[in-house]
């Protein structure tokens, strides 16, 4: 737990909101193929379509939390987000899924950016660092927490269940949701609060340095291991694979408690620009190989199955961890 009694307030905060989002993630692809009714190739074109709303509205989601203040937009983000929650049991079709997804995608661009601004301003700048590495950690517990609740959904085999899981997902989300409206304000909302213009640091801003965009470009290709890893490998085990269901929770869970456990020694040795490229590479070996592994769990069978497709997700985690530990060496990327 952080040192301060504000991040564990923090740490706290994010177990508890993960953990919900953990069990409904964890169970997502059983939930939207055989509840909802979607092929693969659907869930596929809605989660792009969604993603491309959200790619759209993230820069005006980190305006919106500048003007009305970072830790305001977190807590009416979650809001909203919770009652996605709710909506989910009743959806019923690609379209209703592809509405509901869109909210729950927008929103939650603006609570992450209002989450980061808030973390950055309320903190003091000799505890940032440690506080948000012990964050990353308490996310991944909360994540480990939310695998095994999911875990138990998947092991009743029944639909109904997994129909109205998420309401877990949007209990914890409106707990935050009021939690987060508890912490102190910071400077930033202070100042919103007292009406005071936002004071705009000199120089041109970070969109006109073609440097920094074409990395953040490249870095953003390398980030989908995230998608291989939440959305393509569990919608493969369901669609491709006769795995059993109750597999997606230890898949989850393997990644969670790897990314608790390693990352203070994947992120050994990065003090520059070179040893941050190193780990790209390294982290790209890692995916390849994931995509490789898994996509010859089509023409496996039992147990065989079950242990390659284990051993994508391992090295999907990798393709994770060595990817932060290269932002640490990356410019603009600390």
């Amino acid at each position: 737990m952080p040192p301060t009694p504000l991040g564990r307030r923090l740490a706290s905060q994010m177990t508890l909101l993960t953990t919900g989002e953990g069990a409904f993630n964890t169970g997502s692809a059983v939930f939207l193929t055989q509840v909802v009714g979607m092929s693969a190739a659907r869930v596929g074109l809605a989660l792009t379509l969604v993603n491309v709303a959200e790619f759209l509205l993230a820069y005006p989601a980190g305006r919106v939390a500048d003007r009305f203040g970072p830790r305001r937009v977190w807590a009416v983000s979650m809001w909203v987000r919770g009652a996605c929650f709710v909506a989910l049991p009743f959806v019923g079709s690609f379209e209703t899924y592809l509405v509901v997804g869109t909210v729950f995608a927008v929103f939650g661009s603006a609570a992450r950016s209002g989450y980061r601004a808030y973390v950055v301003d309320v903190l003091p700048p000799e505890e940032r660092v440690a506080t948000q590495a012990h964050l990353y950690s308490a996310v991944n517990l909360g994540l480990t927490l939310g695998a095994i609740v999911g875990g138990i959904a998947l092991a009743t085999g029944s639909l109904e269940v997994i129909r109205w899981s998420p309401l877990f997902a949007a209990l914890l989300t409106i707990v935050s949701a009021l939690r987060i409206a508890g912490l102190p304000a910071a400077p930033h909302d202070l100042r919103v609060a007292n009406g005071e213009a936002r004071v705009r640091p000199a120089g041109p801003g970070p969109a006109r340095n073609r440097g920094w965009v074409a990395l953040t470009f490249c870095l953003g290709v390398l980030s989908t291991n995230q998608t291989l890893l939440h959305v393509v490998i569990p919608l493969w085990v369901v669609e491709a694979t006769d795995a059993p269901h109750v597999l997606l929770a230890w898949l989850y869970g393997t990644n969670t408690v790897l990314c608790i456990v390693l990352p203070a020694y994947t992120s050994k040795g990065v003090r520059g620009l070179r040893d941050g490229m190193r780990y790209v590479w390294i982290s790209t070996a890692f995916f390849v190989v994931s995509c490789l592994v898994t996509l010859t769990t089509h023409s496996t069978a039992g147990v065989v199955t079950v242990l390659l497709v284990w051993l994508g997700h391992v090295t999907v985690t990798g393709a994770e961890l060595f990817f932060s530990g290269a932002s640490l060496g990356l410019p603009g990327r600390a």
